[in-house]
């Protein structure tokens, strides 16, 4: 399977998972609403209610652990905000679903008839497109600063201010205010956010699909809690949902760390391909080719590299590798997996192809970084590449055999005047 699609599918997990939940959560509120209230009243004091309690603080305490130990090792701003802003709220929900505290509940819940759900619900839906529209890598003091700056923001709003307007504002704005059908604001908000997550998933190693997952979740409940939040149907589905919400959100942050760790380790951080282990790996994978089918291997090196570093410095010699291999990968995709060789070089290699296409893809790379210019500081450069392409046959007892014979015919290439595509002979 190509690696790009394999890409896109371990985005995708995440959403259809939860999106499958989603659809049985709304079968349940639909057609079931008098056993779902039955159930409720009958065993939600119990254990279920205690259960679904229980799940939504260790779910806040897991996301809050999970991105605190995580930062250090993965740097990202999005799973820093996650973690800290979804602590917050999280806290407050499982306080307002605490019937076993009836003072705590009744201070978060109602203070002078203001219902704290409103701009809790607001926060959640204002989390969601902060965590999209972040940056992934900050300096970490700017990542504390902000993450601290939101946290006393969102308290600020969350439990000061609904004590103090529950105080001063009349009866009947109040009511009024308790009123709001959450629905109809949160719910648009959140379907537009959902269309542009969808439209930036890639490479978040399931961020996104995690996100997006939530988002529904997120969206039935404000549906179900909009009419009448005191129902015990609606607040029995309302911790449904956030249950496996919060079940769920330290699982994939911890799915996402997981898959960046491992990332990490077969990517080059400087050019944005894969590296030499993931080269190795591949070829020991590949071993035995008398077995496997038809694949190719292009190795490509940069004409001059070492003049350019010379003349314009490393910097922009950085510059230029990394655009190269920007180019080089966008060529190279569907067919080809590209990874940095060592120095300038980089390998592609070519499952399940003939060498004619793939000596065809090798010339359109050649042309492409051919007709490019790199600009760097007002310094430009038009670098050109040399590429050897050989493909698997019976006299090659092991993969790098035949790297070191496309290695022959890209020196082969560079004696015959560079800017070429040779074939292994």
């Amino acid at each position: 399977m190509d690696e790009s699609l394999k890409n896109q599918i371990r985005e995708w997990i995440p959403f259809v998972l939860l999106l499958l939940l989603s659809l049985i959560l709304i079968l349940l509120y639909s057609l079931s609403p008098r056993l779902l209230q039955t159930w409720y009243e009958k065993t939600a004091y119990a254990w279920v209610h205690g259960v679904l309690s229980l799940l939504i603080l260790l779910g806040s305490l897991g996301t809050l652990a999970i991105s605190y130990y995580s930062y250090p090792r993965i740097q990202n701003l999005k799973i820093y905000l996650l973690g800290y802003t979804f602590f917050l709220t999280g806290l407050f929900i499982w306080g307002l679903t605490q019937s076993s505290s009836p003072e705590l509940r009744k201070f978060l819940l109602v203070s002078k008839n203001f219902n704290l759900k409103i701009p809790l619900y607001f926060i959640i839906c204002f989390n969601f497109w902060v965590v999209t529209f972040a940056q992934e890598f900050t300096k970490y003091k700017r990542t504390k600063m902000i993450a601290a700056s939101l946290l006393i923001l969102e308290f600020i709003i969350l439990l000061p201010i609904p004590q103090i307007l529950g105080r001063l504002c009349s009866p009947q704005l109040l009511k009024n205010f308790n009123n709001l059908s959450m629905a109809y604001y949160l719910i648009p908000l959140s379907f537009v956010l959902l269309f542009i997550i969808f439209s930036r998933m890639k490479m978040e190693h399931g961020l996104g699909g995690t996100l997006a997952g939530l988002l529904v979740l997120f969206c039935i409940s404000a549906f179900s809690s909009s009419s009448d939040y005191a129902s015990p149907k609606a607040m029995m589905m309302e911790k449904i949902c956030f249950g496996a919400f919060y079940l769920f959100l330290p699982f994939g942050l911890m799915m996402n760390w997981l898959a960046r760790v491992g990332h990490r380790v077969t990517y080059d951080p400087l050019l944005k391909i894969y590296n030499r282990d993931y080269f190795s790996r591949i070829a020991a994978e590949t071993a035995n080719i008398n077995l496997g089918k038809n694949f190719c291997v292009a190795m490509i090196d940069i004409d001059h590299f070492k003049k350019v570093n010379d003349t314009y410095g490393h910097e922009m010699g950085d510059v230029v590798l990394y655009e190269l291999a920007q180019t080089i990968k966008q060529q190279a995709m569907p067919k080809g997996i590209t990874c940095r060789y060592g120095g300038e070089e980089i390998a592609i290699f070519f499952p399940k192809t003939e060498i004619e296409e793939a000596f065809e893809i090798a010339e359109g790379i050649r042309i492409a970084v051919k007709s490019h210019s790199v600009r760097h500081k007002g310094k430009t450069v038009s670098p050109t590449v040399s590429i050897g392409v050989g493909m698997n046959s019976s006299r090659y007892e092991t993969v790098q055999q035949l790297i070191q014979a496309t290695d022959k015919a890209l020196y082969r290439a560079k004696v015959n005047g560079r800017n070429r595509t040779e074939k292994v002979r």
